[in-house]
């Protein structure tokens, strides 16, 4: 569907989502749909998540162009916040037409009423069941308000997991858009791949690697070469980054020692994907861990990755597989 075709008037009460690998053009979609809702007589506000350190009180298209934006710290606050807006305009509605009012530093436009709300990086509003919960309520809230809502965000983390609790979403999006770049990485002769990009590929410069206490496995992480979205080109100065990663990592893309690619299956890599289940499934079946060898080298960082991340809890000397139940929202809680 060419949304261009739609007017927005015809989306109200519809959740349209942007969906694609980092540097996909995700958020630039939400922003054309805000801006085009403007000429169809509707107020818009624009909503990120202040885990998104890059930005504040903007959202950016290709980290250049910054679109005015209300950072929150949840979803709470923003629906909190979205409602003092919507309450505020509606004093004007029949009264006055077209003058500018500027609100907690978002310009709107009275007599005009608040009916389209864009959610860049939406992964980031469902980290947690709660989290996923409340979003999804707004979100069924503004349909029965018949409120137009564009989300942005990543269907999948750089593992190619489930990015926290985003399948819990999809059934409710009517209108998906799936952006499609194209891959980003280098092969060995420094020639750049042509296919359409399926995944996020997280890179660690070799700086990172070492800050991270991981110098030792820089040759077994090998170097990951691509050509940046501004065409310049790093053949040998990032690794790929490890499979037992944290899953959000933000403020180190400032500093360019982590940065995230569009890449297609066959340039994807995921170092110590299979060294991370090996360890995870003897924890599973209670048997005993590796004290050495190369899974004793990797145990340390496999072990964080899993207490962090809630796969398993320690109990004095002892690691253990946590259950989980089969929640309302069709995911799975702890018990």
């Amino acid at each position: 569907m060419d949304l261009k075709e739609v007017p927005t008037t015809n989306l109200l009460g519809d959740i349209v989502g942007f969906f694609a690998p980092m540097n996909g053009g995700k958020t630039e979609g939400v922003v054309q749909e805000l801006k085009r809702a403007y000429y169809f007589g509707l107020n818009t506000i624009a909503y990120n998540n202040e885990l998104n350190t890059r930005e504040r009180n903007s959202i950016a298209i290709d980290g250049k162009v910054s679109y005015p934006a209300i950072t929150v710290r949840n979803m709470a606050d923003l629906r909190a916040d979205f409602q003092m807006r919507r309450g505020k305009l509606e004093e004007y509605l029949g009264v006055s037409h077209g003058e500018e009012i500027a609100i907690n530093g978002i310009t709107h436009y009275k007599g005009y009423p608040l009916r389209a709300v864009g959610i860049d990086e939406i992964n980031l509003f469902c980290l947690t069941e709660q989290d996923a919960s409340e979003t999804l309520d707004f979100m069924l809230w503004c349909k029965r308000e018949k409120i137009a809502v564009f989300i942005s965000g990543l269907l999948y983390d750089f593992r190619h997991f489930p990015f926290g609790y985003m399948p819990v979403l999809l059934p409710y999006v009517d209108i998906k858009q799936e952006k499609k770049p194209a891959c980003m990485a280098l092969n060995l002769e420094e020639i750049k791949c042509t296919n359409t990009a399926k995944h996020t590929q997280r890179v660690w410069s070799k700086e990172f690697v070492r800050e991270q206490g991981l110098e030792q496995l820089v040759d077994q992480l090998g170097t990951f070469g691509f050509e940046h979205k501004d065409k310049q080109r790093f053949p040998t100065e990032f690794v790929p980054a490890p499979f037992f990663d944290q899953t959000v990592r933000i403020e180190e893309t400032e500093q360019e020692k982590v940065m995230y690619l569009p890449v297609c299956t066959g340039c994807a890599k995921l170092p110590f994907k299979k060294e991370t289940f090996e360890v995870y499934d003897l924890m599973v079946k209670n048997k005993v861990l590796p004290e050495s060898g190369q899974g004793a080298t990797l145990l340390s960082p496999i072990l964080t990755f899993l207490l962090t991340e809630g796969w398993v809890r320690q109990e004095g000397d002892q690691y253990h597989a946590l259950p989980y139940y089969r929640n309302k929202l069709g995911g799975f809680s702890l018990r």
